[in-house]
């Protein structure tokens, strides 16, 4: 009768207690950056979003005066050609 290895059945011995918890807190430390990485990528997206969507509404309300101050422009205009063309039937 042939006795079985130990190393024959691929049965490694258990790291010890303290590689273990080395071993684990690494892994955890690694999981928080990992988690901080997002958090960050997150909150910088939702920067960004927010940034865009803020110089987008600024850009409208721009566009609206702009629109606006153009159309006053023009009333001008015309109101001023109407008075210059009556002071030409004067002269």
């Amino acid at each position: 009768m042939t006795q079985v290895g130990f190393k024959k059945m691929n049965w490694y011995p258990k790291p010890s207690a303290w590689k273990q918890h080395v071993a684990q807190r690494q892994k955890r430390a690694e999981n928080v950056r990992a988690f901080q990485a997002q958090s960050n990528a997150l909150a910088n997206s939702f920067a960004n979003a927010m940034y865009n969507q803020i110089q987008g509404v600024g850009e409208v309300a721009a566009q609206t005066a702009q629109s606006r101050l153009q159309k006053q422009v023009d009333d001008m205009r015309k109101e001023l050609e109407k008075a210059y063309s009556s002071f030409d039937k004067l002269a």
